[in-house]
């Protein structure tokens, strides 16, 4: 209503010169639970948190707040 934007940072970790490969035990909340991580898993692309409840870790690519 106030008209401002949803998302306001986006960050980019993982680039193509350097992989960010995380464990299930290294997923941790993005801005106290306010955010999400994206995070390619050999099951797809899922959030963080979907991530860290099927026990799955793999390829951090970026954290949207």
């Amino acid at each position: 209503d106030d008209k401002e934007p949803v998302i306001s940072h986006f960050t980019r970790v993982s680039k193509l010169g350097q992989r960010i490969y995380v464990s299930k035990k290294e997923i941790t909340p993005v801005m106290n639970g306010r955010g999400i991580a994206i995070i390619s898993t050999p099951s797809g692309l899922m959030s963080g948190a979907m991530a860290k409840s099927k026990g799955l870790g793999g390829e951090l690519i970026c954290k949207i707040w």
